[in-house]
């Protein structure tokens, strides 16, 4: 997101094998700034992220489609 978009929305917690990935802003900040693009799952090198059922994405809407 932060460089796709300049938002900062995922961030790693904790450490080794225990390692996750997290949301760094607060659910109301990134409802309001995440754009619906689906970069974040197009460039998830375990497919890990996907949209959520129902989203409707728009590719271009962080300005990369």
């Amino acid at each position: 997101c932060t460089n796709r978009n300049g938002v900062p929305l995922l961030d790693f917690a904790f450490r080794g094998i225990e390692t996750r990935l997290t949301m760094s802003l607060d659910a109301d900040l990134i409802a309001r700034t995440c754009p619906p693009c689906g970069e974040c799952a197009a460039v998830c090198p375990t497919a890990a992220l996907e949209p959520q059922p129902g989203l409707k994405v728009n590719p271009g809407a962080a300005g990369t489609g």
